[in-house]
């Protein structure tokens, strides 16, 4: 997600590189770079911002994998991301605190014929102001 940031804004990642950096993939779902687009034999995924996107489709709707970012200090009140693909909760993005979930969104598309638009999201996380994320 390519975005154009207010001065007090933190960007987390964007998935322009060509590696993921410091996040760390695990399983075959990511593949080894954030991909370009649509996927061979996926849905056209639009919404996205920039040239790449973090696609949990490499390998098809039958592989799995995670995609971590490093640590970081939760230090504003809102996280903000852009979000599509299955509404289920092992197709999550979840933000962990102490080794826990503490807040979790999934896409909207629920139907093998939805859609795979990624729709921007986000949480209120005052809770947890100043906690390593």
């Amino acid at each position: 997600m390519l975005a154009i940031l207010a001065s007090q804004d933190v960007l987390l990642q964007d998935f322009e590189s060509v590696t993921y950096g410091s996040w760390v993939s695990t399983g075959t779902a990511f593949g080894s770079e954030p991909a370009q687009g649509t996927l061979p034999n996926q849905m056209e995924v639009s919404g996205y911002r920039g040239s790449r996107l973090a696609n949990s489709f490499v390998g098809g709707d039958a592989s799995t994998g995670t995609l971590s970012s490093p640590a970081f200090t939760i230090t504003h009140s809102h996280i903000t991301f852009l979000i599509g693909g299955g509404s289920f909760p092992e197709t999550s993005v979840n933000l962990m605190v102490g080794g826990r979930a503490v807040r979790s969104s999934s896409g909207s598309n629920s139907h093998p014929s939805g859609s795979e638009a990624l729709e921007p999201d986000g949480w209120d996380v005052r809770a947890w102001l100043g906690q390593t994320a």
